[in-house]
C-alpha cells in the first residue's frame, strides 16, 4: 500500500530490521555506515539538550550499544567529557558494536550504578527496538539505576530500553527518558501507551535508507544522482542550506569524494567533514575550504579559541591536511595552500558578519573557479571583491543595514573601484 504524503509510517521491529537488511544488501550501505550515522544523529542530540558538564553512556551488547560507542566517539572529539559504560563484559561485543567499541579511545568499565554520579546527561544505549520481553539481569539493575540517579536529562538511544518498539508495552522495568532519538522513523512504542510515556521529547534522525514516496534528496541515493549529473557543471558549491542530519553528512561527504569538478566547501559542507579534514585530500580537482573560526576548529578537532589564537598557523594546517585551498574568514580573512603560501586581506568589512554574506563569498569563488582561474587567486580575487563590496554597500545604507543580498548589488562598484 502506498501511503499518502500527509501519513507517516511506523515501522515495527520486524519492518525495521527488514529495512535495514534492505538497505545493506540491496543499496550496499555497510552496517558500520548506518551505526556511524545512527551515533552521529544521537551525538548532535545529545549534545543540543546538554551543552556542557559530563555525559554517560551506558552500552548494552547488540547494535543499540554500538549506536551509544559512536556516539561517546563523537562527542570526545568535540571535546566533551564523557564516561562510557558497559552492562556486559566487552569480549561479549561482536560485530559492528565490537568495531565500534574498537574505536573508541580510553576504557569502558562496567556499569555500576556509583558512575553515574555527578553527569549532567545519561544515555541509555542498552536494549533496542529489537529486544522483546522484560528486562533482566544487568540490563534490568541499569535500567533502575538510571531511573534513581535524578539526572534532568536522560536521552534514549532508538527507543526506552524496557519498552517494546512494536505495541508500546512495558512488561517490566523500563528507563523513563526525557528525549528519544530514533532512527529512519518513529516506531509504534513511541506514540502508544503506556510506551510514549517513557519516551520523552521523540527527534527522528534522518538516514541515508529512502523513505518511499520521497525522491532521495541529500541522502546516498540523491548524491549518486548529483554526481550523475555534475559533467554539466563547471564548478560546484557544498554546504549552504544543506542542514546537519545523518543523511546530509553522508551525502556531503560522498559528493565530496567522488566529485569530478572544482568544489567549494562552506557551512554544513563543512561541518559533515568534522574531524575527517583528511579525506578530502583524496580528491584530484581544485578544492577550496571557507570556514569561520568555530568550523575550523570542528575541522581539526581543537576548540574555536585555540584557532582563534593562532589564526595563521591553524589555517594553514588545515590546508595542508586537506591538500586544499583554505580562506578562514574573519576582519582579517586569511587564504593558504597547502604549501604554506598565505594571503591576508587586512581590509575589515563590518556588513560581512551578517548571516548570508558567507554564501556570497562561496558563490564568487565557484565562479572564478568556473572561468579556469587558479584555486588560490580565484579565493584571494573572490575575498578582495567581497570585502570592498561589502564596504560600498555599508558606505551607501549603513553597517548596520546590510543583507547579503546588498553585497551583491554592490559588486558592480566593487568591481570598477578595485
Amino acid at each position: 500500500m502506498t501511503l499518502q504524503s500527509w501519513l507517516e509510517p511506523l515501522p515495527d521491529a520486524a519492518d525495521q530490521r527488514a529495512l535495514d537488511r534492505w538497505a545493506i544488501d540491496e543499496l550496499r550501505i555497510q552496517g558500520l555506515v548506518l551505526m556511524e550515522q545512527a551515533g552521529a544523529g544521537l551525538a548532535d542530540l545529545v549534545a543540543a539538550r546538554c551543552p556542557s558538564g559530563r555525559i554517560a553512556i551506558v552500552c548494552g551488547k547488540g547494535n543499540n550499544g554500538g549506536d551509544g560507542y559512536v556516539a561517546a566517539r563523537l562527542l570526545r572529539e568535540r571535546g566533551r567529557q564523557v564516561s562510557v559504560l558497559t552492562v556486559v563484559p566487552t569480549e561479549e561485543l561482536s560485530g559492528d558494536a565490537k568495531t565500534n567499541f574498537e574505536r573508541l579511545p580510553g576504557p569502558a568499565p562496567t556499569f555500576g550504578p556509583s558512575a553515574l554520579e555527578g553527569v549532567s546527561a545519561i544515555v541509555d544505549a542498552i536494549l533496542g527496538t529489537g529486544a522483546a520481553g522484560a528486562p533482566h539481569g544487568n540490563a534490568e539493575a541499569a535500567i533502575d539505576a538510571i531511573n534513581k540517579a535524578g539526572v534532568a536529562e536522560v536521552i534514549a538511544c532508538d527507543i526506552a530500553s524496557g519498552v517494546d518498539a512494536s505495541t508500546g508495552e512495558v512488561p517490566g522495568i523500563a528507563v523513563r527518558a526525557t528525549a528519544t532519538a530514533t532512527f529512519h522513523a518513529a516506531k509504534p512504542g513511541h506514540w502508544v501507551a503506556p510506551g510514549k510515556r517513557y519516551s520523552g521529547e521523540v527527534t527522528v534522525i534522518d538516514m541515508t535508507v529512502p523513505r518511499e514516496d520521497v525522491d532521495g534528496a541529500l541522502v546516498v541515493k540523491g548524491a549518486d544522482a548529483l554526481l550523475e549529473r555534475s559533467g554539466r557543471a563547471d564548478a560546484v558549491v557544498l554546504g549552504p542550506g544543506m542542514g546537519r542530519s545523518a543523511g546530509s553528512r553522508e551525502f556531503a561527504r560522498r559528493v565530496a569524494r567522488r566529485l569530478r569538478r572544482p568544489l567549494v566547501l562552506d557551512a554544513d559542507g563543512l561541518n559533515a567533514h568534522a574531524a575527517s579534514l583528511r579525506e578530502l585530500a583524496v580528491r584530484a580537482e581544485s578544492t577550496v575550504l571557507t570556514p569561520h573560526e568555530g568550523e575550523l576548529g570542528r575541522l581539526l578537532r581543537i576548540e574555536t579559541d585555540a584557532v582563534g589564537a593562532q589564526r595563521l598557523v591553524r589555517v594553514r594546517e588545515a590546508a595542508a591536511e586537506a591538500d586544499a585551498v583554505v580562506v578562514l574568514k574573519g576582519d582579517d580573512t586569511i587564504v593558504a595552500t597547502p604549501d604554506g603560501v598565505a594571503a591576508i586581506n587586512r581590509g575589515a568589512a563590518p556588513a560581512l558578519a551578517t548571516a548570508g554574506t558567507g554564501d556570497v563569498l562561496s558563490g564568487m569563488i565557484a565562479a572564478y573557479l568556473a572561468k579556469g582561474m587558479e584555486p588560490f587567486v580565484a579565493a584571494c580575487a573572490a575575498v578582495a571583491v567581497h570585502a570592498h563590496a561589502a564596504r560600498t554597500a555599508a558606505r551607501l545604507l549603513g553597517p548596520e543595514g546590510v543583507i547579503a543580498s546588498d553585497v551583491i548589488e554592490a559588486m558592480p562598484i566593487a568591481f570598477k573601484e578595485l
